[in-house]
């Protein structure tokens, strides 16, 4: 298969392991939300699962081997303590021993030995072998046309893709296609590909035989991408709110906002953590009434909660901890500073303690996720007495172990 932008693929795989597609779902065993395991799969109880994630018919992990939110293809093989995160693995891949892939994409068969690195944004083709302990850099396409010893190792296999007339659109300048490049891979994790894009649009081509000055006053690209930016997510973020209070003044099903919001979101190429904002501000202006009274507006926050369970859990985390410490941020910032707004309750401490304990008990939130905002937080809503009895209980309860799972080979 010929993947041309791995933002999408990663976008489709993640949308088909959280359900957006259902019935459509990866040809495996769901063990707990948004983890599939197929047939034969061998995982010790040591190593760590993080959804979404597939592990393919056949896959071996060993000891303390991670999968955080990548999907492996069937018979791959992790060997202890290899970690392999935000990547799209293919059939027959081995990762050795302590071997870490970060935001990659593999082709089949590739291995990346003991000890062996592959970074951000690197594509590697079928067949390629990174050697023992080596390195390669970010952003790297190797192909295992030939063999760069200095790129994959002594004794491994591939070079650097140098471009052909596939589909690419590779042309003469070298740094307008690393540039590219930088940027498309890069999708496989937002940050570094906002780091990318900042670092193309900083200084304009060809400014080297340029003075300081005259480029500052010829080129103002950052300032006006990030006004952009900054516009479009407003726009995406207003869009989505309206469409879910849209949705709940004409009784809309949710399970058909769910669809809907999610189209959206495919169409404008966005994610789930751009669409959690937005979510959570129309539930909670449908919970908070303008002239309710706060006994009201807990049990509407309770009901609206309860209502749009299904979709808060596809956006505000899917289990991810960091997500759902973005969700709680967000729920935070909905907090208005006007003492007659609607959702002015929501400021007071044991309110928004009611909010954070709904979401948990909804299974939108986990107490991970909660306790990370906790760590995050220095608000006064976070050192408040209520918002601390109800961290302390998730602490305690945190004690359960459910970092790992077994499958017995069939």
């Amino acid at each position: 298969a010929r993947v041309h932008d791995p933002c999408v693929l990663d976008a489709v795989a993640r949308d088909v392991a959280g359900g957006w597609f259902a019935p459509l779902t990866p040809a495996a065993r769901e063990v707990r939300p948004g983890v599939f395991v197929g047939a034969g799969v061998s995982a010790p109880r040591t190593a760590k699962v993080s959804a979404p994630a597939v592990l393919g018919r056949g896959s071996v992990l060993a000891e303390g081997a991670v999968v955080d939110q990548s999907f492996l293809g069937e018979g791959c093989r992790l060997g202890e303590g290899a970690v392999v995160r935000g990547s799209h693995v293919g059939r027959g891949c081995v990762v050795g021993a302590g071997a870490t892939v970060d935001r990659c994409l593999l082709g089949a068969g590739v291995v990346v030995a003991p000890g062996a690195a592959a970074p951000r944004g690197c594509v590697l083709a079928e067949g390629v072998v990174v050697a023992k302990a080596a390195s390669l850099p970010e952003f790297s396409r190797v192909s295992a046309d030939s063999t760069d010893e200095a790129l994959v190792g002594a004794g491994g296999v591939g070079c650097l893709w140098q471009g052909d007339d596939d589909g690419f659109d590779d042309d003469d300048d070298g740094d307008d296609a690393a540039a590219a490049a930088e940027t498309a891979l890069g999708a496989l994790g937002n940050d570094a590909a906002a780091a990318a894009r900042e670092r193309r649009n900083s200084w304009p081509p060809g400014s080297d035989d340029e003075d300081e000055d005259d480029a500052a006053d010829t080129w103002d690209f950052d300032g006006a991408e990030a006004a952009k930016a900054k516009a479009s997510d407003d726009a995406f973020r207003q869009t989505v709110r309206e469409m879910i209070l849209a949705g709940s003044k004409s009784g809309a099903a949710v399970d058909s906002m769910i669809m809907e919001v999610n189209c959206y979101k495919l169409s404008e190429n966005r994610t789930f953590r751009d669409a959690a904002p937005a979510a959570l501000e129309a539930v909670m202006d449908l919970a908070f009434a303008p002239g309710a009274t706060k006994a009201q507006a807990v049990r509407s926050l309770s009901s609206e909660i309860s209502r749009w369970t299904p979709l808060l859990a596809k956006l505000l985390g899917a289990g991810d901890v960091d997500d759902e410490r973005f969700a709680a941020l967000a729920l935070e910032a909905l907090v208005p500073s006007e003492p007659d707004h609607p959702r002015a309750p929501l400021g007071t401490p044991d309110v928004f303690a009611i909010a954070l304990q709904k979401l948990y008990e909804a299974d939108v939130l986990s107490g991970d996720g909660i306790l990370a905002w906790g760590e995050a937080s220095s608000s006064a809503l976070r050192k408040s007495a209520q918002v601390g009895q109800l961290l302390a209980f998730l602490e305690d309860d945190s004690d359960e172990d459910e970092s790992g799972f077994e499958e017995e080979s069939d």
